[in-house]
């Protein structure tokens, strides 16, 4: 909140005359957040009629986003990694979870009619975006580029197997 406080430059009293509370504050913030997530990264993913084409698209812009926020990471994603003690974030991360991982078993689909692959992919992919965010804290000038043509090369092995 004191962060919130000096930012704002408001008092917290007046934030939570605002907003209600720090957890309608942190509701709004996550909605806002993932409006913006399904307006430049998930609007890419699942708009493209090749699922693996909609999968490598959506890693380079996550790439470009995570390169512009300057490796701050993602909120939600932000809350997977730490404790949380408050059951209502907890459930709406572990929803999230399962936004991204439906929306990558959906673009999967696409490509691909056995679901054990599909699911094990979408996963993985999953599991991808998490390592890109937690990676982008810490990484090196060029890293997040290098893991992210890393994912690319083997979305493209699977359109070999495709084949």
């Amino acid at each position: 909140m004191r962060d919130l406080e000096a930012e704002l430059s408001m008092t917290q009293t007046s934030i939570y005359n605002a907003f209600g509370s720090k957890q309608a504050l942190l509701n709004l913030a996550i909605d806002r957040y993932e409006r913006r997530i399904d307006e430049e990264l998930f609007s890419i993913l699942l708009g493209s009629d090749d699922g693996l084409d909609g999968i490598a698209a959506f890693f380079e812009a996550l790439q470009g986003w995570l390169e512009r926020t300057g490796g701050r990471g993602c909120l939600v994603v932000n809350l997977m990694t730490g404790e949380i003690d408050d059951e209502a974030v907890h459930t709406r991360v572990r929803v999230y979870r399962e936004k991204i991982r439906d929306a990558f078993g959906l673009a999967l689909a696409k490509n691909f009619d056995d679901s054990t692959v599909v699911e094990g992919r979408a996963s993985l992919l999953l599991t991808s975006v998490i390592g890109l965010h937690l990676a982008a804290r810490t990484a090196a000038a060029g890293e997040i580029e290098k893991c992210t043509q890393g994912i690319c090369a083997q979305v493209l092995q699977w359109r070999r197997e495709q084949r």
